[in-house]
């Protein structure tokens, strides 16, 4: 089994995040940030933000009217209950739900753990931010974005890691919630290496909090979730009131497709510009080489928080959560896939159950091509 993929277990089962989320906060407070931003946090904080659901967001069309025969996504939507953990497959096709089945008990109004693709909603709303002028930029360092801090830790390396390279997954921060701001080193490659890191990308929360000055979750609700009508969603608070933005968000699966597929339609939502077209472009780019491979994807890259590749030699863009939680764009077809899955037996089914999930969009994808 390969060393990411032992690492991406480690961490999306919990790992004891929760005490070292804790020991996280209070190197926090010994550096002012929790003094600065502790009006935004929650003095009881709930065990997660929701609100009441509503399904009837999506149009519905028969996938011919989109030129994809329905007959062949039927029957790729039924050989797909062979794959033992898939619960849910949806696909778009120029802004219409073309097709969608439901597999072991789950239906659509179901919330789905999404992982990891949390980071890649996260990256979203970075670049809402950016666009609203809450956040300067990418190249804005920690010192930046917390001057108290820095002011009390003037010599800390910390202070100089960009937010462009904690989306990058290049900051050279420790993982570890417990030594991280005992670091006196940053371990930065040159060029970047890319190292995926659940610790850092957990700062932004905090960054939202102090530079946005609301919770990540009252920003989301506003200035994404609210105009693409997601109004069913848990995001759990750990003990410090702050949501997890390295995980912990659920959607239904049609709520998930939809941040697949404004990512396919350069940020619009209906005719709305929910989300920069630059800030798409910028963030499903290829900013460094992960080393995580997704058979048969190929030329992967990262972006900010967004993997990026060829698929069928059509590139593609997409949010990877553990399990194979996938929110999957597409541009140049106009399509967008979202899957969900549970957790697989063993850890070691992990590698073949992200393939036959990945294989299964490959499929999707010959038929528009």
């Amino acid at each position: 089994m390969r060393a990411e993929e032992t690492t991406i277990a480690r961490v999306e089962r919990g790992m004891d995040m929760l005490s070292r989320r804790r020991t996280f906060a209070a190197g926090l407070g010994t550096l002012g940030i929790i003094a600065a931003c502790s009006r935004f946090a929650l003095a009881s904080p709930p065990a997660a933000v929701g609100l009441v659901r509503n399904d009837d967001d999506w149009v519905t069309v028969s996938p011919g009217s989109q030129g994809i025969p329905g007959t062949n996504l039927d029957n790729l939507f039924d050989d797909a209950s062979s794959i033992q953990k898939l619960r849910s497959i949806v696909v778009i096709r120029n802004g219409f739900l073309i097709g969608e089945r439901y597999y072991g008990g789950t239906s659509m109004s179901d919330l789905r753990a999404i992982h990891s693709v949390t980071k890649s909603v996260g990256s979203m709303l970075v670049g809402r931010a950016i666009e609203l002028g809450a956040i300067k930029s990418v190249t804005q360092t920690l010192g930046d974005l917390f001057p108290e801090a820095a002011r009390k830790s003037p010599a800390s390396p910390v202070n100089s890691v960009s937010l462009a390279e904690i989306l990058t997954m290049t900051s050279g921060l420790d993982n570890d919630m417990v030594s991280y701001w005992q670091n006196r080193s940053i371990q930065r490659g040159n060029p970047p290496m890319w190292d995926y890191n659940d610790a850092a990308v957990g700062l932004l929360s905090i960054i939202f909090a102090e530079a946005v000055g609301m919770p990540i979750e009252q920003f989301a609700n506003r200035e994404l979730f609210g105009p693409l009508g997601i109004k069913d969603f848990v995001w759990p608070h750990d003990a410090d009131g702050y949501v997890q933005t390295h995980t912990g968000l659920q959607l239904p699966p049609r709520d998930l497709a939809k941040i697949a597929w404004i990512m396919a339609d350069k940020g619009r939502w209906r005719g709305r510009q929910v989300l920069s077209a630059n800030w798409v472009e910028e963030s499903t780019r290829s900013h460094v080489v992960p080393r995580w491979r997704l058979t048969p994807v190929t030329d992967i890259g990262y972006g900010y928080l967004w993997f990026n590749g060829k698929l069928k030699g059509t590139d593609v863009a997409w949010g990877w959560g553990y399990g194979a939680q996938f929110a999957m764009a597409i541009p140049s077809l106009r399509l967008a896939i979202a899957t969900a899955a549970d957790r697989p037996n063993f850890a070691d089914d992990l590698r073949e159950q992200n393939r036959a999930v990945i294989r299964l969009v490959a499929q999707v994808v010959d038929l528009v091509t």
